[in-house]
């Protein structure tokens, strides 16, 4: 059953083509022979129904009614598609707003939005709309019912509906010489007639129309020219003239509803473009550089542009070899170390030392290690001198660690708590017997 809207008929052609087309693809399916045989009982059974229909009459059917061998072929465009056989229903619904309201304005429901005013042209257009319905229906072995909301046209529409999907099949030939049998009765017969005056309850049953029928309900109505007109729509060939759906719009035009226009097309950036034009930018500004917060504010001006690589070697403040030897031989704001010594003319001596017994591999920072076959001890203004004793840089390490400790215990403990370590004994004697 294919369902028809009054209130957009302009839609109709391209509904039915749409529906229909479909029906066929969808009998024909994966061409086995199975489907085939069941294709070919299902034409046959339509055909036989077709051509064998007759009027529903008040008068009962004799009892020894048998089958004819004479039946009369198909008319004119009559089943010239529907392979298959499939009973087709057209229901066209909200049949009683055709003549509702024919002086509305553009755009609303109804037919009446078509025309100004009752008249000819009014009257011609719902018929020729029927015409061209029954032209179509014809051509497929299908049906043509109008529908409102009278319960009675739904209750014809149900009964029809019942007579058609129990359609008995087509009896088997007869062989020469045997007695003709009796039709298979339908178990749901119809007895309503067909009806094409009253526009809000059309019956038109599958059997029943002809070109004959439809041309004579409105003079100038040519049912061949829309039969090719349709021929030409499913083949998709324009090359003789113009289609159904192209006539019909001249019939009925479209007054529906268009769609608002699509905005404009947002073509957006690709993603690695994007970011490739930010880095690029962010590259050229060096307060960028996610480097600069462990940098000096005076290392900001010589630092190259970029977010990868290497640290600074002014980065962080870290106490060097040199620093400590320093803060050893010192102090720490001016305080000695431990182990330092407090005579002056001692603590210069150890200072030109110093630099001569420097351990192995600690060099000042900003020179390289020694890389020929010189020991790690730098040289003096007087030329080479010779290495230092192994008891010697023994002592220069154990002063340098213990320096170490004692930076750490003066960070620690305020300068207001620190104890004055007491001399020993017998240093205090030596020095007695020096002084005598």
């Amino acid at each position: 059953m294919i369902t028809l809207d009054w209130t957009r008929p302009w839609s109709f052609v391209e509904e039915l083509q749409t529906w229909l087309q479909w029906v066929e693809t969808w009998t024909k399916g994966d061409g086995s022979h199975e489907l085939e045989m069941t294709r070919e009982e299902g034409r046959e059974r339509l055909q036989y129904h077709l051509q064998h229909y007759t009027e529903p009459s008040a008068d009962p059917l004799p009892a020894n009614l048998t089958l004819s061998g004479t039946v009369l072929p198909l008319g004119q465009g009559t089943f010239t598609h529907n392979s298959a056989g499939i009973p087709i229903i057209v229901t066209c619904t909200k049949a009683d707003l055709i003549d509702e309201s024919n002086d509305m304005a553009a755009g609303t429901s109804g037919m009446g939005s078509m025309v100004k005013g009752k008249g000819g042209e009014w009257e011609e257009r719902t018929d020729g709309v029927m015409q061209v319905l029954r032209t179509i229906c014809l051509k497929y072995g299908a049906s043509l019912f109008y529908t409102t909301t009278v319960p009675s046209t739904l209750q014809v529409l149900r009964q029809y509906a019942l007579h058609a999907l129990f359609m008995p099949p087509a009896p088997s030939p007869i062989p020469s010489g045997t007695e003709p049998q009796a039709p298979i009765r339908n178990i749901f017969p119809f007895a309503h007639k067909p009806n094409t005056l009253d526009r809000d309850c059309i019956v038109v049953p599958a059997g029943w129309d002809s070109w004959g029928k439809i041309s004579v309900m409105r003079e100038g109505f040519d049912a061949k020219l829309w039969g090719e007109a349709w021929e030409r729509d499913l083949a998709d060939d324009h090359s003789e003239g113009d289609g159904a759906k192209s006539l019909y719009a001249t019939l009925v035009p479209d007054q529906g509803t268009k769609p608002p226009p699509l905005p404009p097309f947002n073509n957006p950036t690709p993603e690695q473009a994007f970011l490739a034009k930010n880095y690029d930018e962010n590259a050229k500004k060096p307060d960028r550089d996610p480097r600069g917060a462990f940098r000096n504010p005076t290392d900001l001006t010589s630092a190259s542009a970029g977010v990868v690589g290497p640290l600074g070697s002014s980065s962080f403040d870290l106490p060097t070899v040199e620093r400590a030897l320093t803060e050893m031989e010192t102090g720490i704001d001016g305080v000695p170390a431990a182990g330092a010594p407090s005579d002056p003319s001692k603590r210069s001596s150890r200072n030109i030392a110093a630099p001569l017994v420097r351990p192995a591999g600690l060099a000042p920072v900003g020179t390289s290690a020694p890389t020929t076959g010189r020991g790690p001890g730098s040289p003096t203004s007087g030329g080479s001198a010779s290495p230092p004793s192994g008891q010697a840089s023994h002592e220069v390490l154990q002063s340098f660690f213990q320096s170490l400790l004692s930076s750490r215990d003066r960070t620690i403990t305020p300068p207001s708590l620190r104890t004055t370590v007491p001399t020993k004994p017998n240093e205090s004697s030596s020095g007695t017997q020096d002084g005598a």
